[in-house]
Formats: structure tokens, sequence, C-alpha cells
């Protein structure tokens, strides 16, 4: 292992900045407990033939062609490592959201002999992916085990897939192969020049990691040997680093642009440009996310003043130099990195410029294309706004009828209260089935968690529970509802994660999977408040502390009483 060192003098006075970054690794079925402030979802939830979020015009950009891809596969698995999930999409808004996804578990058979599949272990499935008049996506996945990841799909194409896991090999057959075998290749060129590039720790210049002993140490023991190599760099040469590699896109592009070359002569021009646009952008939207999510913030530690505004100056020169402008409408609606990039490079623009991203993207878009830009920043960043429903209605005024004007509508699932918990069945500690008319009756404090998710627990003993009789003493009530789909760990985890004195349910299945994506619940614990009729009046507390939180819940509960319309009788219970 090589340790390298990148620093500048003038880096030496400023302000601490540590910089990590995290691999991302799939998971299905589970709720992964981080160390943060919530239990985030690292799962696409499953469920057979399921469609999420689907209003009728959302089968791609037009409604009156429709097409749909074919895939035959065969795959050894000999380690019966899970179900085979396919999931897929006719376009791509960003890449939390399940709007418009379909999530299916595949069968699979084995063969006869005379259907050509002559390996006894080999097992084929097949399935159609329903798509619009362009591109989508789709993923394949064993178990936990991602095999092919946001794969770019055509309507009408016909594919063949083999899928040797024994032999750690993947590989395409059929009419329209080339185009698969293209993103293959191209990726794993690409992760092959991350694996070989140097891997960088970006350290406060005042940091004392790199001049401790023990790291000495480990750093002499390293020096000289063949393996990986570290670049430990300071926060602002690291800010410069990355501007500077915004001009050298087609020298670090080179082998994956070789790669596509190759290819072409196989590919129809629609494709090549396709596949082109997702290289530059990919490329683009990681620098452009590291400016602004770990130094932006810091210019003002890493310059003098004078020095900013070159700086930015220097920057915003950088940003009208990555253009679009060469490739087609239809790349442009489709490709998944164009659009996080050019979300990316807004945010900074209209940060440079200081003016709203609304009137940045009407300066540089029209038509749909403006409609997916909007449609794609308010998807990822509604939830920082205080109120979500005038922004959605302030950007619905801009947009047409289309895909991304419906994914802004469905927005107000997860951020706009006032419409009825939607219906669900449950059940409760005695097995029995019950639905939303439960949370009927009296306002409610609805609990949402799993069970294994610490910090739902710690929320739950530390905040909710201690305001139980408080609560009751006002005529309110406290629900806990359990998302776990082991309805055992559920029961045997009761009195760490919620108490057996409450009202306690538990929703798994086809039932969890539509509650979740409803109202995009991505993070644990989550606090619903509904008033008497089962209305939702509140799907975030948002206050920093406890005492806000705790002032913003009674506020929101208090509200409620005096409506008549709304508010039922405290006695009434269900």
């Amino acid at each position: 292992m090589l340790i390298r060192f990148d620093f500048a003098q003038h880096d030496m006075h400023r302000t601490p900045v540590i910089q990590q970054q995290t691999s991302k690794s799939m998971k299905k079925h589970i709720l992964t407990c981080f160390l943060g402030l919530l239990c985030l979802i690292g799962s696409e939830l499953i469920a057979k033939s399921k469609v999420v979020d689907s209003p009728t015009e959302q089968e791609g950009a037009s409604t009156s062609a429709h097409s749909q891809a074919l895939i035959y596969g065969e795959i050894s698995n000999p380690d019966s490592l899970g179900p085979l999930i396919l999931t897929s999409s006719p376009f791509f808004v960003d890449a939390k959201s399940n709007f418009g996804k379909r999530i299916n578990e595949l069968e699979t058979e084995g063969g006869n002999f005379f259907d050509g599949i002559l390996n006894p272990r080999a097992r084929k499935f097949s399935a159609s992916v329903p798509l619009g008049d362009r591109a989508g996506y789709f993923s394949l996945a064993v178990g936990t085990r991602m095999l092919l990841d946001q794969f770019l799909v055509l309507p009408g194409d016909s594919l063949k897939i083999n899928l040797d896991l024994a032999g750690f090999d993947i590989s395409f057959g059929g009419p329209d192969a080339w185009f698969y075998e293209a993103q293959y290749a191209i990726r794993r060129e690409r992760e092959r020049v991350v694996f070989d590039a140097p891997r960088q720790l970006v350290l406060s210049s005042k940091s004392t990691i790199m001049t401790r002993d023990s790291n000495l140490q480990l750093m002499a023991e390293e020096e000289g040997k063949f393996g990986s190599e570290l670049l430990v760099q300071t926060g602002r040469t690291s800010l410069e680093r990355v501007v500077e590699e915004l001009s050298y896109a087609d020298r670090e592009l080179a082998s994956t642009l070789d790669l596509l070359n190759f290819y072409s002569p196989y590919l129809d021009v629609s494709q090549v440009d396709l596949l082109k646009l997702e290289l530059y952008s990919q490329y683009y939207f990681g620098k452009l996310k590291t400016i602004r999510n770990f130094h932006y913030e810091k210019l003002d530690s890493y310059y003098t003043e004078a020095e900013k505004a070159a700086f930015l100056q220097r920057l915003d020169r950088a940003l009208v130099q990555i253009s679009d402008a060469g490739y087609t409408d239809n790349s442009r609606l489709v490709s998944a990195f164009f659009l996080e990039m050019t979300v990316e490079k807004i945010m900074l623009e209209s940060l440079i410029k200081r003016v709203g991203f609304k009137a940045q993207v009407m300066e540089n878009y029209q038509g749909e294309l403006a409609d997916r830009v909007l449609a794609g920043f308010l998807s990822s960043y509604l939830g920082q706004y205080p109120n979500p429903e005038a922004v959605i209605d302030d950007y619905l005024k801009l947009m047409e009828e289309n895909i991304w004007r419906s994914r802004v509508l469905s927005l107000r699932n997860a951020h706009v209260p006032g419409e009825e918990i939607m219906d669900m069945e449950m059940i409760n500690l005695d097995g029995e089935r019950v639905t939303s008319s439960v949370f009927e009756g009296k306002p409610t404090v609805l609990y949402v968690y799993f069970s294994s998710c610490t910090h739902s627990s710690e929320y739950f003993q530390s905040f909710l529970y201690p305001m139980y009789d408080s609560l009751k003493a006002k005529g309110y009530r406290l629900m806990a509802l359990s998302v776990d789909e082991d309805e055992a760990l559920w029961r045997s985890q009761i009195t760490r994660f919620s108490n057996p004195e409450l009202t306690n349910l538990n929703i798994s299945g086809a039932g969890r999977e539509s509650f979740i994506h409803y109202y995009e619940i991505f993070a644990f614990p989550k606090t619903i408040l509904l008033d008497g009729d089962g209305k939702i009046r509140s799907l975030h507390l948002d206050g920093k502390t406890a005492e806000e939180q705790k002032s913003m819940l009674f506020n929101t509960l208090d509200s409620m009483k005096g409506e008549s319309e709304i508010l039922k009788p405290l006695t009434e219970t269900k």
C-alpha cells in the first residue's frame, strides 16, 4: 500500500474539515440501522408483480406508444442465495424514489433438455419490462446480491441473459445483445479505473491523524508496498483538485470512451448518444456533488474574501463548459446520470448567482426537459422546505401534463397533510386484523418503527413514552405501528421498542410496502399526527431538539381542539 500526501502551504491555517466517503451496498427486506439520528431503509422493498405509485399517464413520455422489452435468462445458482428479483421503471426521477417502479420476484424452472438447457444446475426464467416510447431501466438481483444495477433497456428489445454465478460471469445474447454488452463492459471499465485510482482522504490542516505515533508506524510499514494508494489532502487542496478535474473529462474517460467506440459499429446513433451522455454525466455528477456537499459551505474557511470571489468566477466558468447541447432531447429525457448531474449543476449555479433553483432551471431549459429537472429536484429536496405544499403548487404552475408533473403531484402524499391515512390492514397483539378505522376517535400520535433500529428504541423510550401521561390527560392517544416482516420479532421486542400498555400494530407484506412507498418513508422512527377522523395533520416533527419537537407535537394536537367538524368527542374510542 502506498500513502501519498498532497498538501498546499496555504491550507495550514484553515478550519478543520474531514471528509469521509462510504460505499453503497444493496440490501433487500432488511431495514438497516445506521449510526445517525435515524434508521434508514437500505432496501428495495419487494412485492410480486408490485407496481408502486403508477398513475395512468406513468407508462412513459407518451401514453399512445406503449411497448415492452422481453427478457429470457438462464441462471446457475448453486448456492441458492435467494429469490431472483427484477426491478424496472419506464423512467428515472431520483435514486431513492419508488415512483413508477415494478418489483417482481421471478419464478425459475429447470430445463428439459429439449429446450436447449443441458446444464442440470441451470434454471430458466422470462419476464417483460413495460416501457413507453423511450428507454427505461431495469435491475436484477439474487437475494441481497445485485447482479445488474440500473441497466438501460430499450422498448421492443429482446434480450437473453446468462447469469453464471458459479463462474462469476454474466453475458448477453439475442438480437439486441450489443447494447447490453456495451453497458456491462463500460461499467466494468469504470469500476476498474476507480479501483486503480488512489483512495482519497480529506483532512483538516489541524488534524492529527497523520501525526499520531501508531499511524506513523502503520504508514512506515505500508510504504513502498505494491497495492492500493492513499492520497491525503486538506480541504482547499481537495476542492481545487476537483474543480481542475472538471476540465479533464476526456482524459479521465479515455479508456471507457475507447470501449464505447469499439461497440459503436454494433449500435445505432441514438444508443451511442445515450451511452455517451451517461458516461460524461456520471463523471461530472460525482465532481459537482463533492463540491456542493463537502466544500461549498466551507469556502469562507478556505479563502479570503477576494480569493473566494475569484474562485467562484473560476467555478462558474467551469460550469458553463459542462454543456449537454450536443445530445438529443430523447437522451436527456432518459438518462439518470444526466438528471442527477443537471440538478447538481443548477444548484451550484443558483448558489453562485444567488437566484432560486426554479428560476435557474427556466433560464437553462424549457418544455419537458425543464419539467424533468424540476421534478428531479423536488423529488430529492422537497423535504428541506418548511412549506412543501406552497412549493409544490408553485412548481406545478410551470409544468405541463406529463409524467414529471405526476411525480410532483405524488409528493403531496409524503409531504402535505390533510388527507385521511391510507386504507391498510394490520394485526394487533391479540392477532386480530384491524383496518385504518382503528385510528379514528381521538387525536393520535402514530409512532412508526422497526424492531432492529436502535434509534427507534431510544426515541420511544426517551422522548415519546415519557409524554404518555400528558397525552392521556389531554385526551390524546399514542399508538405504535411496526413494519417488521417477522411477526415473532415484533412481538418479542415490544417492551424495548414500544410498550404493551399501548395499542400495538404490525403491518407486513404488500400492505407494508404500499404504506412505506406511498408516504416515502426512507428513515425511522417516523411520527405521524392524526386527528379524530383519521386525517393526517402532520407528517414531520421538525424540531431540532426534543423540547422543540414536544412543543410542535402538542401545538399541533391542541390546534385540533374546537374543530368540531374534525374532532370527535374525546370519550369516543374505537
